[in-house]
């Protein structure tokens, strides 16, 4: 009984170290912010090489379990760390794929934006619509520690005097997601918007995006580039002009969309990929995201299907992105031996030369008509990674913000089931853990009372076998020591012929317990950046053909807008100007 009892006990502590410790192994370390450099949760400084995954428009490629544990597999033989997806429907269940990129130790970079709900700086500003399907998708994949960053926008700016205006926008965006998040006491995933690398805009939306106020910034700032490739002066020149533009930069600024099309003359090499995580990038760069996993011209694999299913054949763009990815060295600035120096940039001037519409003090509208993001609460039970899918948890205060929800999500109101797939995935990992370790001390505590229990009960048959080895042996002569066999006690006979009886005590049988810029030149950039890349075919996100409704997706609602502006407006910003 003893021997089985232990031999239990030390196999349920083995299961239970074991367990504990797959447990803390599948958990990703949470990427975050400090100054112009991305860390994680150990101080290490984390760089990004990533690519995109998307489908076909607004295909939400996060659904299918089993092809993302196949596709995960492949990047990380790739070398990947980091997948940017293009929008999600926050009303279903991403559980298996999340969990299957974070088994692989890759991050998703996830956009809060759609091809069909976006900011559109050409017809509408931000919308309490838009305001609904942002904060849904924030809710639903917020408890994920393999979440990156939310992209606010991509390329919404036109390089236009009109295009510019979508930038006040895009800050209301910034300021009222970012309110939400803490809020909601969510961790601080960065918000982000991802700008386009042609024209003089690069460099004023970065400037504009990072300065003023800081609950208005966003926090991270992404180029997408298409016109990199090559090892031709000019793409040489323009390395250099943007390295220039965000020398000084406040935040971590990351190549979030970059690539060109290869053919059997002119293969893809990935040399732009070499050039943007050069030591020289790599003090004020974290990394690339490379367009694109499969489907167009710039694809690294190959599906034999429409349906993208299945293990798909690698192509040689995959080996050759390999080889660039096994051999760039990046180095680490742990981050006790980094302090981030960098002020916020000045804001831009109204500046027609360079299309630029918004004067520097413009501040985006400070609400959203029918939605008070101040009365948003907390989940109360919310902790990262460890929270109850039973747990009660509250929403927003404001009827339009539970009611008026559509397009990849439910509205940040009253939280439906949909929206809270990310907080089950890490109640159940969390929960799980916990679980683990409570099973384990409760194990201890067993196999320590299982033990002090024979301890104990071994060392009381050896003391009454002791005593009895006592009673029966022969009297003493001098004090005519005489045994009764039958009782616990002995007569004794003393010298005089007195006699009394002395009670043997017995030992104890008890058990013991316990219990962007430091000072910007507002001055655009050169004419000759824009004449560079005036003859590149960029093929940006916003360019691509128009989608068609997708189920899953719903419509979007009307918009209620707090900032469209007329183009009449352009003139009321010129006469603000001359007050």
């Amino acid at each position: 009984m003893k021997t089985y009892a232990t031999r239990t006990g030390l196999q349920l502590v083995a299961v239970c170290v074991v367990l504990l410790f797959t447990n803390l192994a599948a958990s990703l370390s949470p990427i975050s912010v400090n100054g112009a450099k991305l860390y994680d949760g150990d101080g290490k400084q984390f760089f990004v090489k990533g690519v995109i995954y998307a489908g076909n428009v607004e295909e939400d490629v996060l659904l299918n379990g089993k092809q993302c544990q196949i596709d995960a597999g492949l990047m990380k033989s790739l070398g990947v760390n980091t997948i940017r997806v293009f929008g999600a429907d926050s009303t279903k269940d991403h559980k298996e794929c999340m969990e299957a990129f974070e088994s692989q130790d890759i991050y998703v970079w996830m956009d809060l934006s759609t091809f069909t709900k976006r900011i559109d700086a050409t017809k509408s500003g931000w919308t309490a619509d838009l305001y609904n399907n942002f904060t849904s998708t924030v809710d639903h994949f917020a408890g994920y520690d393999n979440i990156l960053a939310f992209t606010l926008g991509a390329e919404v700016l036109d390089n236009t005097n009109k295009g510019s205006l979508g930038a006040v926008a895009v800050k209301a965006a910034a300021r009222d997601i970012r309110a939400f998040r803490e809020a909601r006491g969510y961790r601080q995933i960065p918000v982000t918007y991802s700008a386009a690398s042609v024209g003089p805009h690069l460099s004023l939306s970065g400037q504009f995006l990072a300065c003023g106020d800081a609950k208005n910034r966003i926090e991270m700032f992404g180029i997408d580039s298409f016109s990199l490739c090559s090892d031709s002066s000019s793409t040489s020149s323009n390395f250099d002009r943007i390295y220039e533009t965000f020398e000084h930069y406040n935040i971590p600024v990351v190549f979030t969309e970059t690539g060109c099309v290869g053919n059997e003359s002119n293969p893809r090499d990935f040399k732009e990929i070499q050039t943007m995580m050069s030591p020289l990038y790599q003090n004020k760069f974290s990394g690339a995201i490379v367009y694109e996993w499969s489907q167009s011209q710039m694809g690294l694999v190959e599906y034999s299907d429409n349906a993208r299913t299945g293990t798909p054949s690698l192509l040689s763009d995959y080996s050759a992105l390999s080889t660039v990815f096994s051999t760039i060295k990046l180095p680490v600035t742990p981050v006790m031996s980094y302090t981030a120096t960098e002020a916020a940039p000045e804001c831009p001037t109204f500046n027609s030369a360079s299309s630029w519409a918004i004067p520097g003090d413009v501040t985006p509208p400070t609400s959203i008509s029918g939605i008070d993001v101040g009365t948003v609460t907390s989940r109360t039970t919310y902790i990262p990674s460890s929270s109850s899918k039973s747990a009660s948890q509250t929403g927003t205060g404001t009827g339009t913000n539970a009611a008026t929800g559509t397009g990849t999500g439910t509205g940040s109101g009253a939280i439906s089931d949909g929206s809270d797939q990310g907080e089950q995935q890490t109640a159940l990992s969390g929960g799980a853990l916990i679980g683990v370790i409570v099973g384990c001390v409760l194990a201890a505590l067993i196999l320590l009372a299982i033990a002090v229990f024979f301890f104990m009960r071994r060392r009381n048959s050896r003391d009454i076998q002791e005593i009895n080895q006592a009673r029966r042996a022969s009297p003493d002569a001098s004090e005519g020591l005489q045994v009764d066999d039958t009782l616990y006690s002995t007569t004794v006979v003393s010298s005089k012929g007195e006699d009394f009886t002395e009670k043997i005590e017995l030992p104890a049988n008890s058990i013991g317990r316990r219990t962007p810029l430091q000072e910007l030149d507002a001055t655009p950039q050169s004419s000759n950046l824009s004449r560079t890349d005036a003859g590149t075919d960029h093929s940006s996100a916003v360019a691509r053909s128009p989608p068609s409704a997708i189920k899953g997706f719903a419509p979007a609602a009307k918009a209620s807008s707090i900032y469209e502006m007329p183009d009449t407006s352009l003139d009321i910003l010129a006469s603000d100007r001359h007050k």
